[in-house]
């Protein structure tokens, strides 16, 4: 794990680097822009494809803490809507 960390920051520290001598400033961008779109569209299709618990516990390691409560059962959906 701590040399995909490596690689992860020495890439991030390369297309900065791009960035700053205005070699590539597009294509960087670009780049930026997909990987953050592929986060986001995960996210929603752990949430929104019935992976909420998946997801949860996925959460709750990258944080370390846990501290997510698991849903109630108590309260049963609203269909009114």
């Amino acid at each position: 794990m701590p040399r995909d960390r490596f690689k992860t920051i020495l890439l991030f520290a390369f297309s900065a680097a791009l960035s700053q001598l205005n070699i590539a400033q597009y294509e960087v961008n670009a780049l930026f822009t997909a990987l953050l779109a592929a986060v986001a569209i995960a996210g929603g299709i752990a949430f929104g494809l019935g992976g909420v618990d998946s997801a949860r516990q996925a959460l709750n390691q990258a944080s370390g803490s846990g501290a997510l409560p698991a849903p109630s059962d108590k309260q049963p959906a609203r269909t009114d809507r």
